[in-house]
């Protein structure tokens, strides 16, 4: 009996190991994305720190130029947040495209996964159908011999 040698093998592991660099390229996006959002996370809770600082120390008394310094460390923080909000919206639309990605990868491993199945299927069928002949082929020998020794 020959053993069972599926021909896309190579195509089935080529696409195995594309699967597992999209996981990986999907994880490292991820990390990028969640990384980006604890940051925006403790740019509002700086934004809300310095307003209820600015409240406290106005109603105690403020220098003009502490009001203006103030106010510009706001803008600066402003601009911050701004930025990681662009920053979130592009790695959300990376994620979507690695998703997608991933997704048309594992579609096509699951169909050579699945046609490699059903050859195998029909390998084990013509074994059996082979193996079934050999067994005839010796019963029918038997036979034979048995009767031309009568």
């Amino acid at each position: 009996m020959k053993k069972f040698e599926y021909s896309l093998q190579p195509i089935l592991s080529f696409k195995k190991h594309t699967q597992k660099l999209e996981e990986e390229n999907l994880a490292v996006v991820i990390n990028k994305y969640e990384y980006h959002k604890k940051r925006l996370n403790e740019l509002s809770k700086e934004v809300t720190r310095l307003i209820e600082n600015n409240n406290r120390q106005t109603k105690t008394g403020m220098k003009a130029r502490d009001i203006i310094q103030n106010n510009l460390y706001m803008n600066i923080i402003y601009k911050k947040i701004d930025e990681q909000k662009n920053i979130i919206c592009e790695l959300k639309k990376e994620i979507k495209f690695r998703r997608e990605k991933l997704i048309e990868v594992n579609k096509e491993k699951k169909s050579l996964e699945n046609l490699k199945e059903r050859r195998y299927l029909e390998y084990q069928y013509l074994q059996s159908i082979e193996q079934n002949l050999f067994i005839d082929e010796q019963i029918c020998f038997k036979i034979a011999k048995s009767i031309t020794e009568l």
